[in-house]
């Protein structure tokens, strides 16, 4: 009689149940979801701008708070677009 693959449970998408149909026990597995976050180019321009007016100077401190505190926390992306406008010599 051929082996077949343990049935896969899922509970609410936040974890995987396997279960072992030889010996019936089960193996519960809890995986942590991450968010996605895309940063754009602005992010960026928030984290090293020089700019010392208030509103600009907020953007930085609370841009940088993110990235010390939650971008660990999160899968992140940037697009090859906003790498070559961070890269043009412009830019800088």
């Amino acid at each position: 009689m051929p082996h077949e693959e343990p049935p896969k449970l899922s509970r609410n998408g936040v974890g995987r149940v396997d279960w072992d149909a030889a010996s019936s026990d089960f193996d519960v597995c809890y995986a942590t979801r991450v968010a996605r976050v895309y940063l754009e180019s602005s992010f960026f321009s928030a984290c090293v701008s020089t700019r010392t007016d208030p509103k600009t100077a907020g953007w930085r401190v609370s841009s940088k708070e993110w990235w010390d505190t939650q971008a660990s926390r999160h899968e992140l992306f940037i697009s090859a677009e906003v790498v070559r406008e961070l890269a043009a010599p412009s830019y800088w």
